[in-house]
């Protein structure tokens, strides 16, 4: 067994690239495969140049190219300038051979980009994970299909302590393992849950991941604890990503209910705090600044009218035990009721009308809901949605009650069941990537279906009372959306928190005013 150029187009030569294919795959996949490699290999070459602003190759071309009949991904050596990639695909066909070599030459434009990307020697685990990242985005943008099975990576940090490789990262790490894995996994969130561009990501360069977070986001805050927080919050303990893309789970709905602490209707400005389990809210009616401990890390806020007094209650659910803690604003007494599992959404909600929030949670791997009737304590369970659905809970049909409903990510579908009928409605609102934000936008008493798309920062709607579209650009990426009804006439409006400066930004409804609020901080949940 030897390589040839023996059928390659041009003797196997590009302008940056110099092919060659073992011999023993002639007759077979060779030499139709390469040559179809060689077909897009310039402009694949063009794209990765791109991302990364322009950087010049300190490499001598034409780059040996060494595809083999092995399997078990691809590998690159350099000495004198002389850089060898060497693409191992067994029998995957041209766009596992591309897929190979894009993960390995963004490998040196890292090295040559020289903003910290690159490891020691090697790429390291903060530049495999954006290695494997780009790779991947590859594929996606040019239609060629989702990574070959085996070269997922972000489970092996899921499945581990999940310590913080965010901060501390291992430049002579380049994996496949938990270090490179949690890297993989940082990166999606700052392009799917953050919304921050290929480009953008790239440009941020830093020596920890960390770093590229504070440069995308001028955040100087510490990103790992929220990263972690969210990751827990959907795959708690050591569950890990079993559908759809494995490697990317993001967006990851964050729980929250419009906090109404002090009872005048409008939604008041509040965070969490999770490394101290603190609460901090603004009172809307005076101005008036609240602190309340309760709840620990690893806890999920879940706020909400409990007691049926007219004002939220401070309240966590903690996934390790199942368990919720609530404080009545009414009284001051402290209330805990098991319900849920860990691996459960907490979707707390009116689900029987009596003016009170019920326990509650959606069972992703069931697709069933778990729902505790405070009005008489009865149990029911409800199966509605698939693995890979959201839970978003709402009055859809405008009776008071909260009713069962998901949206499927893969298809942008809304699924709902009226509580007022059990008629079901489905609707097509969105795409992958986008974060549902149902709320009443128009006022007419039914949760609208809404969604934010954190790559421009718009707000897709539609109107219950009328059917009509509406479309509002507010927020940026980075930014968490946090509808509410901050003015208090009865309209959900459009206002996103700035982790970055700990900013809320506000258009209220009844005006069109713009307000903004000073509130938390990076590392906040927004209450």
């Amino acid at each position: 067994m030897a390589l040839t150029t023996n059928g390659l187009s041009n003797g196997g030569a590009t302008i940056h690239y110099q092919f060659q294919y073992d011999d023993s795959l002639t007759g077979g996949l060779e030499p139709a495969r390469t040559n179809q490699v060689i077909a897009a290999a310039e402009a694949d070459f063009i794209q990765m140049t791109g991302w990364f602003g322009g950087t010049a190759l300190d490499v001598n071309f034409r780059i040996a190219v060494n595809v083999t009949q092995n399997g078990g991904g691809a590998s690159w050596s350099l000495g004198g300038g002389n850089l060898t990639v060497t693409i191992n695909p067994a029998t995957g066909d041209q766009a596992v051979v591309r897929y190979l070599m894009v993960a390995e030459m963004v490998e040196q434009f890292m090295r040559s980009q020289g903003r910290g990307w690159f490891g020691a020697g090697t790429e390291g685990s903060e530049g495999e994970g954006l290695s494997r990242f780009l790779a991947a985005q590859f594929l996606a943008i040019n239609n060629l299909g989702s990574p070959p099975s085996g070269f997922g990576n972000s489970n092996a940090w899921l499945a581990s302590s999940r310590a913080d490789y965010v901060n501390n990262i291992n430049r002579g790490d380049d994996g496949p393992d938990a270090i490179t894995g949690c890297s993989l996994l940082f990166i999606y969130y700052l392009f799917s849950q953050l919304g921050f561009g290929i480009n953008a990501i790239v440009g941020a360069g830093a020596n920890t991941l960390g770093g590229v977070y504070r440069n995308l986001t001028g955040d100087s805050a510490d990103p790992f604890p929220f990263f972690k927080q969210i990751a827990d919050m959907a795959y708690p303990g050591t569950m890990t990503i079993t559908s759809g893309n494995i490697d990317n789970p993001f967006p990851i709905l964050v729980v929250r209910s419009p906090g109404n602490f002090d009872g005048d209707l409008q939604t008041d400005f509040g965070v969490w705090r999770p490394g101290q389990g603190e609460w901090y809210v603004i009172d809307s009616s005076s101005g008036a600044q609240q602190t309340q401990q309760w709840g620990t890390p690893g806890d999920i806020p879940v706020p909400g009218d409990y007691d049926g007094d007219g004002k939220t209650d401070y309240a966590v659910w903690r996934p390790s035990n199942g368990t919720w803690y609530v404080i009545y604003s009414s009284d001051g007494t402290q209330h805990t009721q098991q319900w849920g599992t860990a691996g459960d959404y907490p979707t707390p909600g009116d689900y029987d009308g009596d003016g009170k929030a019920d326990f509650a949670v959606w069972r992703p791997g069931e697709g069933n809901w778990y729902v505790i009737l405070s009005s008489n304590g009865t149990q029911r369970v409800q199966q509605w949605g698939t693995p890979g659905d959201i839970p978003v809970p709402g009055d859809y049909d405008g009776d008071g009650k909260t009713d069962f409903a998901v949206w499927r990510p893969s298809q942008g579908n809304w699924y709902v069941i009226y509580s007022s009928n059990g008629a079901v409605q489905t609707q097509q609102w969105g795409t992958s990537g986008d974060i549902p934000v149902p709320g009443d936008y128009d006022g007419d008493g039914k949760t609208d279906f809404a969604v934010w798309r954190p790559s421009q920062g718009n707000w897709y709607i539609i109107y219950s009372s009328s059917g009509t579209q509406r479309v509002q650009q507010w927020g940026t990426a980075g930014d968490f959306p946090v509808p509410g009804d901050y003015d208090g006439d009865t309209k959900t409006d459009f206002a996103v928190w700035r982790p970055s400066q700990g900013e809320w930004y506000v258009i209220n409804s009844s005006s069109g005013a713009q307000q903004t609020q000073q509130w938390g901080t990076g590392g906040d949940i927004p209450a």
